[in-house]
C-alpha cells in the first residue's frame, strides 16, 4: 500500500514538472518551432519581477498635524487622569495649540 502511494506521488510530481517546463520554454528561448509559438504563450512578467516599480507617496501635512495633535491632546488627558491631576478643560485649539485649563 506504501509503495503504490509513493509511486502515485512520484508520478503526479514528474506530469507537474513537465507541464510546467512546457510552458516556461517559452520564456527561456525564442528558437521554437511555430506550432509551439501559436499555442503556447510566454509567461509575462509582473513589475516585481521586471525590475521593480517606482511609488511616490504624498502626505497631507495638515491632516497629518492635526492628527497628531489630537493624539498628543488624548494622550495628555489619560497621562493626567492616571496621576490623578485635576483639570478643568484640555482642547485641541487651531491645529497645533493645545489649551489646558487646571
Amino acid at each position: 500500500m506504501f509503495d503504490k502511494n509513493v509511486k502515485m506521488r512520484a508520478t503526479a510530481t514528474i506530469v507537474v514538472v513537465l507541464i510546467a517546463l512546457l510552458f516556461l520554454i517559452p520564456s527561456i528561448t525564442q528558437k521554437l518551432p511555430s506550432i509551439w509559438k501559436n499555442n503556447v504563450e510566454k509567461v509575462h512578467l509582473g513589475l516585481d519581477l521586471q525590475g521593480g516599480m517606482h511609488l511616490v507617496l504624498e502626505v497631507e501635512t495638515e491632516k497629518a498635524t492635526e492628527s497628531a495633535m489630537e493624539r498628543l491632546s488624548n494622550d495628555l488627558k489619560d497621562i493626567l487622569m492616571d496621576k490623578k491631576i485635576k483639570f478643568r478643560h484640555l482642547d485641541h485649539i487651531d491645529g497645533n495649540l493645545i489649551s489646558l485649563e487646571l
